[in-house]
């Protein structure tokens, strides 16, 4: 029988879940260092670029797209649409049908692309263009699951 403390050192020290988790912090946080002098964050990027290659889109392909909970996209999308980067469009029940990319979105887009290039840069040398490779081939993988 196991005490306590092994099985929170076993769960600590091979939980996947847990390394996938402190990873993504600490990309995202590469990312969000370099997209802060525009005010915006990786996963506010992520939307204007998938936004960005329709002519308008509804919260439902962006959050299946994405892989994003209702309710983050929700509070996501209308803090963008406040700040003016995404325009909606709304049923008569006041309910948000499809966004689309604003010209301010547009612009904004246009200026972060060059500090996302630079995150993207440092995480190639962090993670190495194998790994990298490797792990967009896994996530690729699992995703289509």
């Amino acid at each position: 029988m196991s005490t306590i403390e092994e099985v929170g050192e076993q769960i600590t020290n091979e939980c996947a879940a847990l390394r996938i988790r402190q990873l993504n912090r600490v990309i995202s946080g590469l990312y969000d260092e370099e997209l802060r002098q525009f005010k915006l964050t990786i996963a506010q990027l992520d939307i204007l670029a998938l936004v960005s290659q329709y002519e308008s889109i509804t919260p439902q392909v962006i959050g299946l797209e994405l892989n994003v909970e209702k309710s983050t996209l929700s509070r996501g999308l209308d803090r963008m649409i406040r700040n003016g980067w995404l325009k909606a469009a709304y049923s008569p029940g006041k309910r948000l049908q499809t966004v689309a990319l604003s010209k301010k979105g547009e612009a904004l887009l246009n200026k972060a692309a060059q500090g996302w290039s630079d995150a993207q840069t440092r995480v190639e040398e962090l993670l190495g263009k194998r790994h990298l490779s490797n792990l967009f081939k896994m996530a690729e993988r699992l995703i289509s699951e």
